[in-house]
C-alpha cells in the first residue's frame, strides 16, 4: 500500500466510494491525505465498516465498500483536459491548501500540444467521444492520469480561454497539429456541445440541415441567445 508501510514515511492521498464508485469525491469531498500507516488501516476499516461520511454531509450519504489509495503528489500542476467530439478544452486549476479540486479557481492559456496529445490518445481508445481527462504535472514533465470523469462541471462560462479570448483545440487530421478557435463553445454547461455530438452519432442532420450546420457553430459563437434555443 505504499513506501515504507510499516513506518510513518507514508504520504498517500484516499478516496472513498460508494459500492466501487468514487460518488462523493468531487471537488475533493471523500478525499484525505493519509500520512500515516495506521491512518490507513484505520480508513480501510471504517470504509468497510459504518461507512465513510464526508465532511458536511447528511448521514445518509456513507459511503462503504470501496477504498482507493494513489501516491500523493504536493508539487504538481493539475490539468483539467476535456474532449466533447471534435473539441478540446483545458485549463489549468488552482491549488488551494493541499488540494486542486475545489478550489474553482483557474489558470487560462494555451495548453501544450504534448497534454492535447496525451487527451486524444486516451479518448480515441476508449473511444469516449465526452470525457474529461484530470492530469498531473510532475515538477519534471511527466503527466500522470488522477481521473476520468464522463460527467463534468462546467463553473465558469467557459473551459478555454487564449489572450482573452474563449474557444477551443481542433486537431488537423492531416498536419496532427493542434489550432485554436475562438468561440463560445461552452453554453448551458456543454450541453449543446454535447448534444451536437450525439446527434453526429446518430447520423441526424444538426438543427437546420447538415448545410447548416457551419452557420449553427458560427451563431453559437456570436448570438447571446443561442445558448437557450439551441439546448430546447
Amino acid at each position: 500500500m505504499g513506501q515504507e508501510c510499516g513506518t510513518e514515511q507514508f504520504d498517500f492521498s484516499a478516496a472513498v466510494g460508494r459500492d466501487g464508485v468514487d460518488a462523493l469525491s468531487s471537488s475533493a469531498a471523500g478525499i484525505e491525505i493519509v500520512r500515516t500507516a495506521e491512518r490507513a488501516r484505520k480508513l480501510v476499516g471504517i470504509c468497510f465498516g459504518k461507512g465513510y461520511l464526508p465532511h458536511r454531509h447528511d448521514a445518509r450519504d456513507r459511503m462503504r465498500g470501496s477504498v482507493l489509495f494513489q501516491v500523493y503528489e504536493p508539487d504538481c500542476l493539475e490539468w483539467r483536459t476535456a474532449r466533447i467530439g471534435d473539441s478540446y478544452f483545458a485549463n489549468q486549476k488552482v491549488k488551494k491548501g493541499e488540494f486542486h479540486s475545489g478550489s474553482r479557481e483557474a489558470i487560462y492559456c494555451r495548453p501544450p500540444d504534448d497534454l492535447l496529445d496525451l487527451c486524444r490518445s486516451i479518448t480515441e481508445h476508449g473511444p469516449f467521444l465526452s470525457m474529461g481527462v484530470d492530469v498531473l504535472q510532475t515538477p519534471d514533465g511527466r503527466y500522470r492520469v488522477n481521473e476520468m470523469p464522463p460527467v463534468f462541471g462546467c463553473k465558469r462560462e467557459e473551459l478555454t480561454i487564449v489572450d482573452g479570448e474563449p474557444g477551443r483545440l481542433l486537431r488537423d487530421a492531416d498536419s496532427g497539429e493542434w489550432r485554436f478557435e475562438p468561440g463560445r463553445f461552452c453554453r448551458n454547461t456543454l450541453c449543446n456541445l454535447r448534444i451536437r455530438t450525439l446527434l453526429e452519432q446518430l447520423c441526424r442532420p444538426l438543427p437546420g440541415g447538415h448545410d447548416d450546420a457551419a452557420a449553427f457553430a458560427a451563431q453559437d459563437k456570436t448570438d447571446p441567445d443561442a445558448s437557450s434555443s439551441h439546448a430546447s
